[in-house]
């Protein structure tokens, strides 16, 4: 009789076990860590503040660590300029979040220190200028869109003129025109077009290239369509 029921027994463990390790690896129900989840819930406001503390923690890092990846992209347009840096306040680090055809909105405004005519920029040139702010959020005139205009200057130069969008093209239209051709045909192509810093926005922004100076069209190395993270920025 002992024998039987000790056979029966090892039969069961067996059986509990095989079940129980088939369980865990199938997801299927398991008897083991049903037992485990009572016994670890001792207090459900506790666990839900740990789980918001944990929640909090690790968005706050990603914050934190896009933050500081973004920054350290976006300022490398600052490196390759003539930008003076004693001349420049950094407004704020914001994300563009709707675009139309002349204009785009970024989720910074009022509350973030914006105001009108602080410039916007991606990683590689100025991108836009502040027209309209709210608490919360900002709409930008689009670079590439109609009747946008900035004092502007090439790289190397004193050729000044303006970066104006005509006929579909963001042109370089030089003040002097006449000296023009003879002050960048000893300049290496393409010719880096900057911000002069005229009011509120910086000097040495850079806008885009020209390649070809018979035209003076002015190409943007990454346009509204490629951007999403962008810097404020304002002339002290």
């Amino acid at each position: 009789m002992k024998r039987t029921n000790f056979n029966i027994f090892l039969f069961l463990l067996i059986f509990f076990l095989a079940y129980e390790i088939t369980a865990i690896k199938l997801n299927y129900f398991s008897f083991t860590l049903y037992l485990f989840s009572i016994l670890l819930i001792s207090n459900d406001s506790q666990n839900d503040k740990l789980i918001n503390l944990l929640t909090f923690n690790y968005n706050k890092i990603l914050s934190e660590l896009a933050y500081n990846n973004d920054i350290l992209k976006l300022t490398n347009i600052l490196k390759n300029s003539d930008i003076n840096i004693n001349n420049l306040k950094l407004i704020t680090l914001a994300d563009i979040i709707q675009k139309e055809n002349e204009y785009f909105y970024i989720n910074k405004g009022s509350e973030n220190g914006i105001k009108i005519k602080d410039i916007v920029i991606n990683e590689d040139n100025l991108i836009g200028i502040i027209i309209q702010v709210y608490p919360k959020l900002s709409k930008a005139k689009y670079i590439l869109s109609s009747d946008f205009e900035i004092i502007s200057i090439i790289k190397e130069t004193t050729c000044l003129g303006l970066s104006k969008y005509l006929n579909n093209n963001l042109v370089f239209v030089p003040i002097d025109i006449y000296s023009f051709e003879k002050k960048i045909i000893n300049i290496n192509k393409p010719y880096l077009v900057l911000t002069y810093g005229y009011y509120s926005i910086p000097s040495g922004i850079p806008i885009g290239y020209i390649y070809d100076s018979n035209s003076l069209n002015i190409t943007i190395k990454k346009d509204l369509k490629n951007s999403i993270h962008t810097l404020v920025l304002r002339r002290l």
